[in-house]
């Protein structure tokens, strides 16, 4: 519904009462989620997973963090993959929000980065997220360097998959966000900000409550590392938008694959 409908009055334009009631519709049936279809996709994703690593004769390991939303969380608010611009992250197949496992992994090497463990143990780092990726720039004795790529390609050995919900749907509810000054920040209109302009809400979906399992997968040391940085970046820095405001801090505990 998201994804592949829009609602349009005879002249082409959106209607927006329409959208309206399928915000209402997301968010009173949690976007149809179906507790059977979500135990079948974990059943799948468990059974693929079952079968990368014992083919690998020990090369490869899992392991799976179990995340609760302390709020809101606001995952792919700039996604404009629907006609109605309402951002979130949805499972191309079954329809449930997720956690993107790009999400994650930008997350996890973020918070690498301010810990400076690309400079203190840059191999480590490098293996793990993979090259080429861009150095920070480093400041000299002949001044600051600019930043350089990595020196050979290479995939990182850790995987990231995205998060799928676990035990049952995942709560869904509408949020706003209400600019004030629209026709100022408008390169249509230019006008100049005043107290006089309307305030205009637009309505987003947000996960509020429920549990995600987040999986990863790649060699021992390197995986039993992502998973306790992942966990102190969701606990610190928070994921998706709006972190300054609350939204998207994740309690976190060990998951059993």
């Amino acid at each position: 519904m998201l994804h592949r409908a829009a609602f349009v009055n005879g002249m082409g334009v959106f209607d927006t009462d329409t959208e309206a009631a399928v915000l209402r519709w997301a968010a009173d049936f949690d976007l149809g989620q179906e507790t059977g279809l979500l135990a079948v996709a974990a059943e799948r994703r468990d059974r693929a997973l079952r079968v990368l690593v014992g083919r690998s004769e020990g090369r490869l390991v899992r392991k799976r963090l179990k995340v609760t939303p302390q709020w809101r969380m606001a995952i792919g608010v700039g996604n404009r993959l629907n006609p109605y611009e309402i951002g979130v992250s949805l499972h191309g197949t079954y329809g449930c929000p997720v956690i993107p496992g790009s999400t994650l992994k930008g997350l996890t090497c973020a918070w690498a980065r301010e810990c400076g463990i690309d400079r203190d143990d840059a191999e480590r780092f490098d293996r793990i997220f993979g090259l080429p990726r861009v150095r920070v720039a480093t400041e000299t004795a002949e001044g600051v360097s600019a930043p350089v790529d990595g020196d050979s390609a290479a995939k990182g050995s850790v995987i990231f998959l995205d998060g799928l919900p676990v035990d049952g749907p995942v709560s869904v509810i509408r949020d706003v966000v209400t600019p004030h000054q629209q026709p100022y920040y408008s390169p249509s209109q230019r006008q100049a900000p005043g107290e006089h302009h309307q305030p205009i809400p637009s309505a987003f979906l947000v996960v509020d409550g429920g549990a995600f399992a987040l999986d990863f997968v790649g060699p021992d040391e390197d995986v039993a590392a992502v998973a306790r940085w992942c966990a102190t970046a969701l606990d610190e820095l928070g994921v998706g938008a709006k972190t300054s405001a609350g939204y998207g801090y994740l309690s976190v505990r060990e998951g059993q694959p």
